[in-house]
């Protein structure tokens, strides 16, 4: 059955930030409202796969080559294979055409990258459950490191407004990135994972439990870069190590992926200040939607 609402925030992740059973505070065009999570941070035909000429696929693995990490390359031109089998049999002019088969392919073109996440999404409800205990010791074993960053990086990686930033890049008659960015999603997932799981002793996972009555808060974007700055072409002057990721799991937990020898902010202590500054961070690279359980903490910011 083809899937045309399409969840680029997983509903699961949410569950956490309802005030009730699948109702979550909503702060969308400076109003509050409470709105059921299968109507927020969803768009139709998000996950729709558009053919890519062997030319732009081979542009694609260049834009992304590794060459230091031959694993990454192959694991590159892995997904441009997968995804772009579904053109390869419906350009097939030996397999014929009748409704159903065309039915099928179609369905293809629309479920494939949306059944790739959730599959993804199923390998992290073990991880989010450790979270939910305030427990981030998976990260110290190898299978779960590799499983939970690439889990991590699809979830940045997939929404609205990185599909936004990544559409806006000018491929100079390379590539329409427009196009490509239901494969990059995984390609610029699997390359940041593999490469911090490469440096797995220069990295690590840390617990912020927050114990104040300001809750963390969550958005459309639900895992951000620290460093990311205000202007986008200071973002372009960003070094290796301005990469630290925050990660809001509940209203009194998030995570911050991070090397060990550098931190954005001290985290040892956490106060209302830290965490309001965390909030700020993450209402400031939202796309439209801001989450939460709390409806007077929304109203409280929608102004800050």
């Amino acid at each position: 059955m083809k899937k045309r609402r399409q969840h680029y925030v997983w509903q699961n992740y949410l569950k956490p930030f309802c005030y009730q059973e699948k109702m979550v505070y909503c702060l969308i065009n400076q109003q509050v409202k409470g709105i059921s999570t299968k109507d927020v941070a969803v768009q139709k035909d998000i996950y729709r796969l558009k053919e890519l000429s062997k030319s732009e696929a081979e542009f694609l693995v260049h834009l992304f080559e590794a060459k230091d990490i031959n694993l990454i390359n192959d694991l590159n031109r892995n997904w441009i294979k997968i995804f772009n089998v579904v053109f390869e049999i419906k350009n097939d002019t030996t397999i014929g055409s009748n409704a159903e088969i065309d039915t099928k392919i179609d369905d293809l073109e629309q479920n494939l990258s949306e059944d790739l996440h959730m599959s993804i999404e199923d390998s992290g409800f073990a991880y989010l459950d450790y979270l939910y205990k305030e427990d981030t010791s998976f990260f110290l074993k190898d299978d779960d490191r590799a499983k939970f960053l690439l889990f991590l990086m699809v979830q940045y990686c997939r929404t609205i407004k990185m599909k936004e930033g990544i559409s806006g890049i000018d491929g100079r008659g390379h590539l329409a990135f427009d196009k490509a960015w239901n494969i990059m999603v995984f390609i610029m997932a699997t390359n940041v994972g593999m490469r911090i799981y490469a440096e797995k002793d220069q990295w690590e996972l840390i617990g912020l439990r927050n114990s104040t009555t300001t809750p963390f808060i969550t958005s459309d974007q639900p895992i951000i870069n620290l460093h990311v700055k205000d202007k986008p072409e200071d973002n372009a002057k960003l070094s290796d190590d301005e990469f630290e990721l925050y990660y809001p799991v509940t209203p009194s937990f998030a995570v911050v992926l991070k090397k060990k020898k550098l931190s954005y902010m001290e985290y040892n202590n956490i106060d209302e200040q830290k965490i309001s500054l965390l909030n700020h961070k993450i209402k400031k690279e939202s796309f439209h939607h801001l989450f939460s359980n709390s409806y007077v903490y929304l109203e409280s910011i929608k102004n800050a």
